[in-house]
């Protein structure tokens, strides 16, 4: 259910923005992505889940294609 609906719902924004190929769009799911990135470094005082490389691979690649996607 949650991959679903969060990872369903970044893919549907995704092809929406390759569609439409509005600048606007496109910083709408940027914004996503540093939003999910930011969630995640706050999930981890709570959490405290072990820094595994794919924890750090999941984090710069949200960074990175949040950054790209405003630039």
């Amino acid at each position: 259910e949650f991959r679903v609906a969060h990872g369903g719902g970044m893919i549907g924004l995704s092809l929406i923005a390759i569609y439409s190929n509005n600048p606007l769009v496109y910083q709408l799911v940027g914004w996503g992505w540093i939003g999910a990135a930011v969630v995640r470094l706050l999930a981890y005082l709570p959490d405290r889940p072990k820094i595994t490389a794919d924890y750090l691979v999941f984090l710069m690649t949200e960074i990175v294609l949040g950054v790209f996607l405003l630039w």
